[in-house]
């Protein structure tokens, strides 16, 4: 279990090695211009999620001289995975008047979303919602996201026009936009395929009546969506019964997140949509991942590269900002981020995303590769 996080200025954090500043480091320090507020599940069964945004953004941090990292403070506090606690969270926050915000995952975010709103500070969620600004101008993404996704998973379906496909997802309004909003109506518009659909709840954990039932269906694709406590126990179930064949299931970006803890037999032949980034021979991004790895003793998840691009986004348009920046002139300055990045180009559109970069992959002998 971590602890709780106090506020904490990173340019004097221990915890990124900043600690020891020579008295010429003291006197570049200048003041803060971003006041950040971060709301994340650090403990509990969505820590994945939460404890790679805060190692994320705290590499970046690590790699920047004292003079841009003290344009920067963070506050961060500890839903762990409980909307409850979210909403605690952001209380004694807004105290402190932050100027940005940070807010995830799903269901922690819907339960500060409104409040969030209301108040009009810029905010990074950290969600995969097919649309991100139902709440207003000032929300921001540098995650992957289900618009993007969507796109990718009907093409594919189209491509490779199974008759019958079975769809296993979880029952969230993120998913419901996804599925019964998008997904699903055009493929019954389509009226090429037969389809198996079953919802579950996020803290189902058994799915051997699932498997039963998709076994029966007898479908040529299987698509998959979850939570990474989730996606292990439903593989494992399909596994079983021997339901998942090469190119015959398709998984959401959880995936990733499941695959450290499933075997190389587990993921053999799924495919799953991924940052294009991940299979990248480009030197720079090997090399941060290599970095990456010496500096946590662990490979690094999608999620951290998304975080650590978060912080240096909030860095460069820190730099562009007055001391005491109005809310406006925050989202202005963000709105005018071109800097290049880990995962791509770090540009955002009118949605207040950044640029689709993602595409399918495919796990081969443990490795995530392209697909043929």
């Amino acid at each position: 279990m971590k602890p709780p996080y106090a506020l904490l200025s990173l340019f004097i954090a221990g915890a990124i090695g900043l600690s020891s500043l020579s008295l010429r480091d003291r006197e570049a320090v200048q003041s803060s211009r971003i006041n950040l507020a971060a709301n994340l599940p650090l403990t509990g069964d969505l820590a994945t999620y939460g404890a790679a945004i805060q190692e994320g953004m705290l590499f970046a941090l690590s790699r920047e001289a004292a003079s841009r990292t003290s344009l920067l403070t963070i506050d961060w506090q500890d839903n762990a995975g409980e909307p409850r606690q979210a909403l605690s969270a952001l209380r004694a926050q807004l105290r402190r008047k932050p100027n940005l915000y940070i807010a995830g995952v799903k269901p922690q975010y819907m339960a500060v979303k409104d409040s969030l709103a209301r108040s009009g500070i810029p905010t990074f969620a950290w969600i995969f919602d097919l649309d991100l600004r139902d709440a207003g101008e000032s929300v921001f993404r540098t995650w992957v996201n289900f618009k993007a996704e969507t796109e990718l998973f009907l093409r594919h379906i189209k491509e490779r026009d199974p008759k019958r496909i079975a769809i296993v997802y979880v029952s969230l309004p993120s998913t419901d936009a996804q599925y019964r909003g998008v997904i699903l109506p055009a493929l019954e518009q389509s009226h090429r395929h037969e389809l198996f659909v079953q919802e579950y709840q996020i803290d189902h954990l058994d799915f051997k009546t699932v498997a039963l039932n998709i076994r029966s269906f007898n479908p040529d694709l299987i698509v998959l969506s979850g939570f990474q406590h989730n996606l292990i126990p439903l593989i494992r179930a399909l596994r079983g019964l021997a339901l998942i064949k090469d190119d015959n299931t398709i998984a959401t970006y959880d995936l990733l997140d499941a695959a450290p803890l499933l075997s190389t037999a587990e993921l053999e032949g799924i495919r799953v949509s991924v940052p294009k980034f991940l299979l990248s021979s480009d030197q720079k991004v090997i090399q941060w991942q290599t970095e990456f790895q010496a500096h946590f003793g662990k490979p690094p998840l999608y999620t951290h590269a998304y975080a650590f691009d978060m912080a240096r986004i909030l860095l460069d348009a820190a730099e562009r900002l007055p001391e005491e920046p109005s809310k406006d002139e925050v989202i202005a300055a963000l709105h005018a981020t071109d800097i290049d990045g880990v995962t791509g180009p770090l540009r955002f559109d009118a949605a207040g995303d950044l640029l689709p970069n993602i595409e399918l992959g495919v796990f081969r002998d443990g490795r995530l590769v392209r697909t043929p």
